[in-house]
């Protein structure tokens, strides 16, 4: 936008037996797309934002046998993808906050000696 890059996504292309796939290469936990943090202060703003860069973003993307891409947790945004025909599946996980200092976590009060 403006000679500005405000997104991207990584597409990993392998290819088998003539069908082209676009899946999570080998120790990678989390990909997907990668935006440009908005300038816009509301909520509103952001979010439509957003659905017009990654609307963008998917129609720039080329088709593929196969898509398979596990998004990082940040981007709860998924509308353009779907719009655009691609399925989902919503798997949980826990996020585990740093336990070097248990005070701190308030885990542990502590002590006053």
């Amino acid at each position: 936008r403006g000679g500005s890059l405000v997104a991207g996504i990584p597409l990993p292309v392998s290819k088998m037996a003539g069908i082209t796939m676009v899946t999570m290469p080998p120790l990678t936990q989390t990909l997907g797309p990668v935006l440009l943090p908005s300038s816009k202060t509301t909520y509103e703003g952001r979010l439509s934002g957003e659905m017009e860069v990654l609307e963008e973003l998917v129609a720039a993307m080329p088709r593929y046998h196969v898509f398979s891409m596990h998004f990082h947790y940040n981007l709860t945004n998924w509308l353009p993808f779907y719009w655009a025909g691609y399925q989902q599946t919503t798997r949980y996980t826990y996020i585990i906050p740093d336990l070097t200092d248990l005070a701190s976590c308030g885990i542990v009060s502590p002590t006053s000696d």
